[in-house]
């Protein structure tokens, strides 16, 4: 029962589809092109402030590295 619904369904989209003239096909694919540029647009975001994270996590790693091993005093008050 479940799979005819499904199939009803199915069959009135592609009805509906054949039944559209084709400048409205022409608008609705520019329409997809534009969101899809927006979501590739937000991916690129997403993925920058990522990166972002991950420079500032090198940095504290380093800090943190420098500050164990007593390397910022050496670097401040070089011993002669």
């Amino acid at each position: 029962m479940v799979l005819g619904v499904v199939l009803a369904r199915l069959g009135a989209v592609v009805r509906g589809v054949l039944g559209m003239p084709m400048g409205a096909v022409r608008v609705v694919g520019g329409l997809l092109v534009m969101s899809a540029l927006v979501v590739l647009g937000g991916l690129t975001v997403m993925l920058r402030g990522v990166l972002v994270m991950l420079g500032s996590l090198v940095v504290v790693i380093g800090t943190l590295m420098l500050v164990g091993h007593g390397g910022v005093l050496w670097f401040v008050f070089p011993i002669r």
